[in-house]
């Protein structure tokens, strides 16, 4: 299932790379988050960041389903958040864990609290097809 790989934390705050990590968790590649980015088109990740339709066409090509909604206390959610950190930033909600790349592990959040600290977010919610 998701989530093999462990989070990427430990991002240095200045860097705009909270999207490729928490594409990273999702994804689940398999490889080092480093070796990883390796073999993406972006030349500079901690530079460039992601757009939300980035990171949902990433998915839909990798097979995954995806849609918007508002997050819910299970599932496994991208979310971009304007009031996590000063500025815009990406997370991972996934079953009631918040995956947040400048921490260093993740934390228990009630769906509830964690809206009220997101403020304003858009939210991906991802889904891996059943194979037949």
């Amino acid at each position: 299932m998701l989530g093999h790989v462990p989070f990427p934390f430990r991002q240095n705050p200045s860097t705009r790379d909270c999207g490729f990590r928490c594409l990273y968790y999702v994804v689940n590649p398999g490889v080092e988050y480093d070796e990883w980015l390796k073999t993406l088109l972006h030349k500079n990740p901690e530079r460039s960041g992601l757009k939300i339709n980035h990171i949902a066409t990433h998915l839909r090509n990798k097979g995954f389903e995806v849609e918007s909604c508002s997050p819910e206390v299970t599932g496994l959610y991208i979310i971009y958040s304007t009031g996590w950190l000063s500025s815009g930033h990406y997370l991972v909600y996934h079953d009631g864990l918040v995956y947040d790349s400048v921490d260093i592990q993740p934390r228990r959040m009630s769906i509830e609290d964690f809206k009220a600290k997101a403020g304003t977010m858009i939210t991906l919610k991802i889904r891996k097809p059943v194979v037949k």
